[in-house]
């Protein structure tokens, strides 16, 4: 029997920056299972820890912990049968344990006849044998600042060998992961302008613990490029090249389409008209006392009024779509091409929400959108608003017409406007300095309480 202490579980468990539920107070963390896995650092196995953590207010949910031996010694979290261990993100080679438990399609009991199912690619298989081969280990990093996840890029020795991205999912969630199957369905389909699915690792009801991919090295930050752009401080190709991004974009929603279906969207109309002045109303209460209110209301009303009208009577047909589409997601190869990453969709979201089908113009309105917050972030860092607007522009005209202008209707309109009422609403409760960028593409005048009406 496994013997586990990890001490003040409570507190290590709320200092990660991963941990997503800081703003409940945690009543309680327990471990729920532990599940080792062969093949660990001298000769000890690795451990998949899933902890219950409850709350004074609201239901309990489950993180997991990557834990194993080896580590700096002043950041071991307690002990496993004895043995010190530390987490994966303070021992990234512990990857390496999990890595090759997909490669051999491992079935890892956990009792009461449940199973946690460890598979992997050709490719998975190519890149770990060419490290054993070399007899070298492979080199192991995490990968930038952790939000809600852990990654890690693990990069095999030998030319023959490419890099892959290994992500660990932090809060478990019962249910298929939108990343898993939609990357996987895009792998599939031979889709090259998305890192292709090479392993996973998914618990009872298909919930996912880790998800390993190809990563792309020596990438650029499309947001920082476009930025650095509209600030005229770099003439990096962004808005020139958001035509063959809109083109990839397109084509990723066709192959979606083709590999996981349509579905006829009855109702939608209705839903998304009723959904529109829900969010109205919402917002201009949001509004109220930051603008002149009665100007913001009458703005926003007219607004929704318009694109609900211009809408058909028939519903749409709908598909998945990537569900959280922005600069932030997408990435610059060395050669000038695009990569579209993270098919999670909003992480705020449950599952289900996640995984229902919509119409694809809420992807092509989350870039649009996001290419205008990257003029109004050039503005607040000082660029001009008349050259920013000028790039902001192009960029918008390039996107669509490697999109398809064709191809979305007047479904872009309201899938915009919606995206539009959300940003006021998360700025105003978070980035108040940023509430100008989403009321200046509404047509709202800040004056006076906010005063930056270019931003």
């Amino acid at each position: 029997m496994t013997t586990v202490d990890l001490g003040d579980l409570s507190a290590w468990l709320t200092a990660r920056r991963w941990y997503g539920s800081k703003d409940r107070p945690l009543a309680a963390a327990v471990v729920d299972r532990v599940v080792p896995v062969a093949g660990g650092p001298e000769g000890k196995p690795v451990s998949l820890v899933v902890v219950r953590a409850s709350y004074q207010v609201g239901p309990a949910d489950r993180w997991l912990l990557v834990l194993g031996p080896g580590g700096p010694a002043d950041l071991t979290v307690g002990r496993i049968d004895g043995i010190p261990v530390v987490d994966i993100a303070d021992h990234p080679v512990l990857v390496l344990t999990l890595l090759h438990a997909m490669r051999e399609g491992r079935s890892l009991d956990i009792g009461g006849g449940l199973q946690i199912e460890a598979s992997g690619s050709a490719a998975l298989s190519q890149a770990l044998a060419v490290a054993a081969d070399g007899d070298r280990r492979p080199a192991v990093r995490a990968m930038g600042v952790e939000q809600s996840n852990t990654s890690l890029v693990v990069t095999p020795p030998g030319a023959g060998a490419a890099p892959m991205s290994v992500k660990v999912i932090r809060r478990l969630e019962v249910g298929p992961n939108p990343d898993i199957e939609l990357t996987g369905a895009l792998t599939a389909a031979g889709q090259s302008g998305v890192p292709a699915l090479v392993g996973t690792l998914t618990g009872p009801d298909a919930e996912a613990l880790v998800v390993a991919s190809a990563f792309v090295p020596d990438a650029e930050d499309a947001w920082r490029l476009a930025v650095d752009e509209a600030a005229g401080r770099a003439e990096t190709g962004t808005a020139a090249g958001m035509a063959a991004l809109g083109t990839l974009t397109a084509e990723v929603h066709e192959q979606l389409a083709a590999m996981l279906g349509t579905f006829a969207g009855d109702g939608e109309t209705v839903g998304v008209a009723d959904r529109l002045r829900t969010q109205a109303e919402q917002t201009i209460e949001v509004l109220a006392g930051q603008v002149a209110g009665a100007e913001a209301g009458a703005v926003i009303r007219g607004l929704v009024d318009r694109a609900v009208g211009e809408l058909p009577d028939d519903g749409p047909v709908l598909q998945r779509v990537h569900g959280d589409f922005h600069l932030g997601q997408v990435l610059r190869g060395p050669a000038g091409n695009w990569w579209i990453l993270d098919f999670e969709g909003e992480p705020a979201r449950s599952i289900a929400e996640r995984r229902q089908p919509s119409h694809p113009a809420k992807d092509v309105a989350g870039l649009l959108r996001s290419l205008d917050y990257a003029r109004g972030a050039a503005v607040i860092e000082g660029a001009n608003p008349s050259t920013a607007a000028a790039w902001a522009d192009r960029a918008r005209t390039a996107f669509l017409s490697g999109y398809g202008p064709n191809r979305l209707g007047s479904w872009l309109a309201v899938y915009e406007l919606e995206k539009l009422l959300y940003e006021v609403r998360y700025e105003a409760a978070n980035r108040p300095d940023w509430l100008p960028i989403p009321l200046a593409a509404l047509g709202i005048h800040a004056d006076p309480l906010i005063d930056r009406p270019d931003a």
